[in-house]
């Protein structure tokens, strides 16, 4: 689930994820849920490509290879080659504040 304090706006990717307050380096931004949809990376492989290229958009390989889609506007999520946060997968699908994000400041991973 997507931290409360952030929204949704438009970006010229199409829509990003911006933090509503700062958020301090090594905070939780987001954390994986039961509500979150978690496939069987097997059960993906069998999937019309069609169907495989929508869920790229929005979802994400985790350790345990499973294609995770979040339920949340956490699946808005952009990449930058200079992120301010990450996923930590390992712990549990948990993205953190890589440093201080500021106010209305895009919230970004590089995946």
């Amino acid at each position: 689930m997507i931290h409360p304090d952030t929204r949704v706006k438009n970006t010229p990717k199409g829509l990003g994820i911006f933090a509503g307050r700062k958020f301090i380096k090594g905070e939780i931004l987001w954390i994986a849920d039961d509500i979150d949809a978690k496939l069987p990376l097997s059960e993906y492989m069998a999937l019309d490509p069609i169907q495989q290229k929508k869920l790229n958009i929005y979802s994400y390989l985790d350790n345990r290879r499973r294609v995770i889609i979040p339920w949340d506007e956490g699946k808005y999520v952009n990449h930058s080659c200079d992120p301010n946060s990450t996923a930590l997968i390992q712990y549990d699908n948990i993205s953190i504040a890589l440093r201080d994000i500021e106010k209305d400041e895009e919230i970004v991973e590089d995946y």
